[in-house]
Order: C-alpha cells, then structure tokens, then sequence
C-alpha cells in the first residue's frame, strides 16, 4: 500500500508535458530552468514514456546513470546511517530507544541533503523515491524476521 501511495505521488509531480523544453523540474530561479531545459534539449533522447496520450519524459542514458548512481550513493548514506547507530547501540554504548530516535529524527534530513545529486530530468523522482521504498522493505523484512532459536 505504501509503494503504490508512493508511485502515485512520483506521477502526480510529473505532469504531462508537451515537448523536451517542459520536461525540467522546477528549480528556485527561473535562470536555472531555462537552463535545464537548454541542457535537455541538447541531449539526445533515447527512451520516451508515453502516459495518457502526452508524453510524460524522455529520459536521456546521461541523465539515468546519474539518477542511478545518486540513488545509490544516497541508499548506501541510509544503510552506513542505520547501521552506524545501530552498532552503538548493540555494543552498548547508547540505549536501544535513543538510537532509534536518531535513526528516524536524522533519515529524512539526510535524505533531503542528497538531493542535489540527482539530475533536473525526469527519471530522478522515480529513482529517488526507490530510497525510501528500499528502506521500508528492509524494515518489513527485520520487523517479519523470527528472533534466533536459542540451541
């Protein structure tokens, strides 16, 4: 239910557009969305998603490999993040119920600051919302786990 809420929502960012020139994704300043649509124009297209009778992007190689490679930089923060707090408190060092509040008190700010590595292009939404998604599922997963037998 939460994946589906999740994709719903990465559409509804992505309106249709009508062309390569609307395909940006609005910035603070004007000056850098007429600069990143002049970028995308540039590019050559080489996967356009029709949605709707409208074509909703058309993602360049350029543009996914960093979008892929954001996505993974910014799983890899969240992962070394949990972990990090998580090792404390199994050594000890901080009480299990501090550690998960700092774990949840600091994922999303962490995952704001990545941000700005992903690409004005319309692939980064998608790419940046499998962050979260593959978090939830590890969560489901740990929570699902059976506890260790002892022998």
């Amino acid at each position: 239910m939460t994946a589906l809420l999740l994709v719903l929502l990465m559409l509804s960012v992505a309106a249709p557009a009508s062309g390569i020139a609307a395909l940006a994704r609005p910035a603070l300043g004007g000056h850098k969305v007429a600069a990143s649509r002049r970028r995308l124009e540039q590019q050559p297209v080489s996967l356009a998603v029709a949605f709707d009778g409208g074509v909703l992007a058309a993602i360049t190689p350029a543009a996914l490999g960093r979008d892929a490679a954001s996505a993974s930089v910014c799983a890899g923060a969240a992962w070394m993040w949990v972990a990090f707090w998580s090792k404390l408190a199994a050594d000890g060092r901080i009480q299990p119920n501090l550690s998960r509040k700092i774990i949840h008190t600091g994922s999303a700010p962490l995952f704001m600051l990545c941000w700005p590595l992903f690409s004005p292009a319309p692939s980064a939404p998608i790419l940046a919302g499998a962050v979260p998604l593959l978090q939830i599922i590890r969560l489901y997963r740990a929570g699902r786990a059976q506890p260790a037998q002892p022998t």
